[in-house]
């Protein structure tokens, strides 16, 4: 398996990375015994990792042709995509955060800005 996933590209494996990463606060939220946000949190890993999957044997063993042109794009896409797939969860968990607000609120996590846009942060699920 580790072998198949090392011939996925970068972008396929940071996404698929991103979609594990989903279920520590699906677990944690678990062991607080909230089930609801467990659930969404799962959910949508699952659902990631099965398009991270499904692109990834699409694309498997493709080679770039011109490989500097490819790493900036990955990072591109790190930068562009992935708040969308990790705000996901948080879209569906806090509806008047909106998916914007939530794109925002990944991307500062990714860059480690600390600006957010939650006011009340103590009304958001732990997780």
């Amino acid at each position: 398996m580790a072998a198949a996933i090392r011939q996925f590209p970068l972008p396929v494996v940071l996404l698929m990375a991103a979609a594990l990463l989903m279920l520590v606060p699906g677990g944690y939220s678990a062991t607080l015994q909230n089930w609801e946000v467990a659930r969404v949190f799962v959910y949508h890993s699952i659902f990631f990792l099965i398009i991270g999957a499904i692109i990834g044997l699409a694309t498997m063993n493709w080679s770039p042709k011109i490989p500097t042109r490819y790493q900036l794009m990955t990072l591109l896409a790190a930068y562009a995509l992935l708040p969308v797939v990790l705000g996901a969860p948080v879209a569906a968990l806090l509806p008047n955060l909106g998916p914007g607000g939530a794109y925002f609120e990944m991307l500062s996590s990714l860059t480690t800005t600390g600006a957010s846009l939650i006011d009340r942060p103590r009304l958001v699920p732990e997780a």
